[in-house]
């Protein structure tokens, strides 16, 4: 299975239907999700997005935070408990994405955003399939300055 990563640092401005494209392009490549298990840091509910601590361990991801993020939340658990994670693929919730945008974001506790973060770091997640779900590719490790 490929993984395929999001760039937020983008050369110049795209054509819309050439994101449309790609958008369709990648929602249809990914038919099935990549799930794994973790053991967490700190409590965390199912459906977040998650990174790794410094030890190797979950923590809710957050705009805020430094560290790789590594999938979203399908089961919760106590600090100590086994997870089950996605890595990569179609995530679909109880979400309000907005349509009209074609990237989500990581927003401030773990949650998916099609509103890109005006403080904070900028990490894109996945690109909206509808308002409902959206194609989960982590993109690189978060940096701090």
């Amino acid at each position: 299975m490929t993984t395929l990563t999001l760039k937020t640092q983008h050369t110049g401005i795209a054509k819309a239907d050439t994101l449309t494209t790609e958008k369709t392009r990648l929602i249809n490549r990914r038919k099935t999700s990549k799930i794994s298990l973790i053991k967490c840091a700190e409590d965390i509910d199912s459906g977040v997005i998650i990174m790794l601590d410094t030890n190797g361990k979950a923590i809710v991801a957050s705009k805020f935070r430094a560290g790789r993020v590594i999938g979203f939340s399908k089961s919760s658990g106590k600090c100590g408990d086994v997870i089950q994670y996605v890595e990569a693929g179609l995530i679909e919730g109880a979400f309000s994405l907005d349509t009209t945008k074609n990237y989500v974001y990581l927003g401030t506790n773990g949650d998916p955003t099609t509103t890109p973060p005006k403080n904070g770091n900028l990490v894109v997640i996945g690109v909206v399939k509808n308002a409902n779900s959206f194609l989960l590719q982590i993109q690189d490790e978060i940096m701090t300055p």
